[in-house]
């Protein structure tokens, strides 16, 4: 009975990664970070997958609001070199860093 308890309740509490905000997303992705640089878990190959998923939905929130900026600037006239982006630039030179940071 309490194993059906503890798993319903991870069950319950689980969240899927789509669900999380930006701010979420990079709080769960620093935890695992932390955990990942403990002895223990160098070799933790769910925790550095977890990681790895939370690392791309954080770009991929980035590369979305990134992407309403410009159209918003568009939309109102303002250049996008004065927003500090390109009309090419589809956040590589932006999220290089964070999407190339090994796990």
């Amino acid at each position: 009975m309490s194993i059906i308890l503890i798993v319903l309740t991870k069950l319950y509490f689980m969240t899927d990664i789509n669900d999380l905000s930006f701010d979420e997303a990079m709080a769960q992705l620093e935890e695992k970070i932390s955990l990942l640089e403990k002895e223990e878990n160098y070799n933790n190959q769910k925790l550095y997958e977890e990681a790895v998923a939370l690392k791309e939905h954080c770009a991929s929130l980035l590369n979305k609001e990134r992407e309403d900026i410009k159209k918003v600037a568009k939309e109102n006239n303002i250049s996008l070199s004065d927003i500090g982006l390109s009309e090419d630039d589809e956040g590589a030179k932006e999220s290089s860093s964070a999407s190339d940071v090994v796990l």
